[in-house]
């Protein structure tokens, strides 16, 4: 019996009714999650055509390492293949474009951080220097004093 075929066996047997495709990883601390993710993304887009990838991590910070680790893996499968030149299409902080071997076959890869924060800009003018629709405004405390 092959290890799919136990797998759909398990999955009978157990009389789930519907498959969900999502997963969730959930460890304790410096056991490899990042690597573990970095090497399953970049195994996807290496060989799955018309992939589509959407990663969400804790910041800024583990969003970008997340995505340089998937580059480093796809450059380190690209060589293993004896490729000459690169399909990499786009690569920047939250995006990772990857070139299948058809035309229209283009791979993406989204690494988004989980908890971006915006900060209302403060403005320190006076109150007779800013114009008079701003500062009649009841929202207009908050940022002029």
């Amino acid at each position: 019996m092959s290890p799919f075929q136990h797998v759909v066996s398990n999955f009978n047997s157990r009389r789930y009714s519907e498959y969900n495709q999502y997963t969730l990883i959930s460890t304790p601390r410096r056991w490899g999650k990042t690597t573990s993710v970095g090497i399953f993304v970049a195994s996807v887009l290496f060989s799955v055509p018309e992939s589509w990838i959407s990663v969400y991590s804790t910041g800024r910070r583990a969003s970008k390492a997340l995505s340089d680790l998937v580059y480093k893996f796809v450059m380190v499968l690209e060589e293993t293949a004896g490729y000459t030149k690169t399909r990499v299409i786009v690569k920047n902080t939250e995006e990772l474009f990857y070139a299948g071997e058809v035309g229209s076959d283009r791979r993406q890869l989204y690494s988004y951080p989980a908890t971006v924060q915006e900060r209302p800009q403060q403005i320190s003018l006076c109150d007779s220097l800013a114009p008079s629709f701003l500062t009649e405004a009841p929202v207009s405390k908050m940022f002029f004093q």
